[in-house]
């Protein structure tokens, strides 16, 4: 049976964590953790780890990856090295908690 779950984990007032996953069993199917930096009083996304996107009826992506934004609106994708959904969501939470403070100081600072 597929269970889709979803929860935000505060860093800080100004930084925040949303995580959304499926998954059968243990095994992951698909997820989402998104990193997102408060600019004034809007919330801007720094860094997306996901699984896959659906555009227009074609999977783009097949295999974890990163998508990382910059303020001025420019985005890069990268793609994981690690194919595993379970590895792949395990490291993507903690590189952001490891590392939320240095992600969100060049997010504001290029």
């Amino acid at each position: 049976m597929k269970i889709e779950k979803g929860y935000t984990i505060e860093l800080s007032r100004r930084s925040r964590i949303h995580v959304k996953f499926s998954r059968e069993k243990k095994v992951v199917l698909g997820f989402s953790v998104n990193f997102e930096a408060r600019l004034k009083k809007e919330w801007k996304p720094v860094i997306r780890y996901d699984t896959a996107h659906d555009y227009t009826g074609k999977i783009k992506w097949r295999f974890p990856h990163k998508h990382t934004y910059y303020k001025n609106g420019k985005e890069v994708i990268t793609q994981f090295k690690i194919k595993d959904y379970n590895l792949a969501l395990t490291y993507s939470l903690k590189d952001l908690r490891s590392n939320f403070k240095q992600i969100k100081s060049r997010f504001f600072n290029n």
